[in-house]
This record gives structure tokens, sequence and C-alpha cells, in this order.
């Protein structure tokens, strides 16, 4: 499996809380094997006077979507649109009950960009929080390690 130099942008609505697009730009690899994309990137936040590291994960094949973060913040999120989802998202300031509803998971590869766009419904501790999209957008920026 050959892992490229990739950016990585991630831009997020949560409809029925705000209507605000976030976006996010990362610098990470991507990698072709069995099938599926998998990219990867670190992400730092303060947390505590210090700075926090996040390992995310994600591993994107023909419906499904599954991230995995380590490190400062731990939690394993899986979209598919044929099932729900229940997991445990762990961060320093507690812990919290994910439920997660996947609408659609859409995938666009063209050699050197990898789109995938998702919708889902987001459940936290028992309670509806927001339809959520997700779209991601990798570029490869270079060729090897």
């Amino acid at each position: 499996m050959e892992r490229k130099k990739a950016r990585i942008t991630i831009k997020s609505i949560q409809h029925d809380i705000e209507n605000t697009a976030t976006e996010q730009t990362y610098y990470g690899h991507y990698a072709h094997s069995g099938g599926r994309h998998l990219l990867s990137y670190e992400e730092t936040f303060e947390s505590d006077s210090e700075n926090a590291v996040v390992r995310n994960l994600y591993k994107i094949s023909d419906r499904t979507l599954s991230l995995s973060k380590s490190g400062a913040i731990t939690t394993r999120m899986l979209f598919d649109t044929e099932k729900k989802y229940q997991n445990v998202y762990r961060t320093p300031l507690g812990s919290f009950d994910l439920l997660l509803r996947t609408k659609a998971v859409e995938i666009t590869s063209t050699g050197k960009i990898l789109t995938v766009f998702l919708n889902y419904d987001l459940f936290m501790n028992h309670n509806f929080i927001s339809n959520c999209t997700i779209e991601i957008n990798c570029k490869i920026i270079e060729q090897g390690r």
C-alpha cells in the first residue's frame, strides 16, 4: 500500500443548530487498499494550557465511512446507510453516548481527488441533536511517502 501526501478539507454543517458551515484543512496521507480509501491526519487543539493531539483515520468504501479517533479524543464512528451505529465519544471534558443514523454516503474519485459527501442524523445521550452534512475533499499533493 503506497501512502501519498494529501491536503484534506472537511466542511461540516449542523442544520438544526446553526446552518453556518465550518471548514478545516489538514495535511496528512491518502492510500487505497483492498477497495477502500484511507485518509489519515493529526489535529491539535488547546486543552488545559497544553496542545492535545488527536489522530484521525478514515476508512471509506462503497456505502460506509468509518472514522477512528485516538489520542486526546477517542471514538470510532461508523456511517452505514443500512444500519444505525452507537458508540461512546470520549473527550478531556467527558464522555457522550452517540447514535448515528446515516442517510447518505456518496463517493467520487478521480485519481488525484477524492470527494465524500455524508448526511446523517446525530443523537447524543439518546436525544436528537441535529441533521448533519459533511463534505470531505482530499487532494493528493505528492506521490509516494
